[in-house]
């Protein structure tokens, strides 16, 4: 999976964030951060990457495929899915802040310790007038 497959998993889970409101069955939101591999130690930095967040679905899509949202809190929304790059499986998976807009996804092979990439981005609604939070904050 290359970068701009996993910037767009990270803007779907950014979509999440920021509805409109509860009844909204999808939002769109744009994402600015950094990505970086661990192994060797590498670094870009991401502009306007677009995540949107299905809520029908309960999924976030990107350009590159989906995630499934696994657990949703007052202030998170959490996802992930199966990976694979060069024929060596494992998963991607992150959260987003419903308040904050910050996001962060991480991709784990099967059988090591520790991350082979991560996401760190900042979203916004793409959207005006979309509230950063995704339903219903209390």
């Amino acid at each position: 999976m290359g970068f701009y497959r996993l910037a767009f998993f990270v803007l779907a889970a950014t979509l999440l964030l920021f509805s409109a409101s509860a009844e909204a069955s999808s939002v769109t939101l744009n994402c600015s951060g950094k990505w970086w591999r661990t192994q060797p130690v590498t670094g870009e930095p991401v502009q306007g990457m677009a995540l949107i967040v299905d809520f029908d679905q309960k999924e976030i899509r990107d350009s590159y495929g989906s995630f499934k949202i696994t657990s949703v809190t007052h202030n998170i929304v959490f996802f992930e899915r199966p990976y694979s790059e060069n024929g060596r499986p494992g998963k991607m998976y992150g959260w987003i802040n419903r308040i904050s807009g910050e996001a962060e996804f991480h991709g784990l092979r099967n059988g090591e310790t520790g991350y082979f990439i991560v996401y760190h981005l900042n979203c916004k609604p793409a959207q005006a007038g979309h509230r950063l939070c995704l339903w219903s904050c209390g």
